[in-house]
């Protein structure tokens, strides 16, 4: 992230932010989305997102083990979008369906999003960009679909 020149004061101090300082971003946040193609293979959904998103750095601090004593940027409500999309890698049958187990097929699938989200509001006036999102998995999914 790249907020340019920036002069933050806090507990009476003076803190001189310079582009090409290292920022930690956590985002918690809910997504709601429509899946456009959903078959046995293949699943490809866009997706809106609300989440609060937190930034801080650890660059004024002389103490790295004590992360209380981070300087807290921003806390800011975000919105954003995305793509969502699953690739089935490989299904797995249930051998044994005995003794009335009805055991269902489940499957692994890669997963990947891309997206970004925008601050709503935050106390930096020069931090105008979007937060790009990019995220790869694997799920363990059950049933058919």
């Amino acid at each position: 992230m790249s907020t340019g020149n920036y002069t933050m004061e806090k507990n009476d101090e003076v803190y001189n932010i310079e582009q090409g300082d290292e920022f930690d971003f956590v985002e918690v946040g809910a997504a709601v989305g429509y899946f456009f193609v959903r078959e046995k293979w293949f699943n490809l959904a866009s997706f809106i997102n609300l989440s609060s998103v937190q930034i801080s750095t650890d660059e004024f601090n002389p103490d790295k083990e004590r992360t209380q004593d981070d300087l807290s940027i921003t806390t800011t409500m975000g919105l954003g979008l995305g793509l969502h999309s699953e690739v089935r890698l490989f299904e797995i049958k249930p051998k044994n369906r005995k003794y009335g187990y009805n055991w269902q097929n489940t499957h692994v699938n890669l997963k990947v999003d891309f997206g970004y989200t925008h601050p709503i509001q935050t106390a930096i006036p020069s931090m105008k960009e979007n937060f790009f999102l990019a995220k790869i998995g694997l799920m363990w999914c059950w049933g058919e679909k």
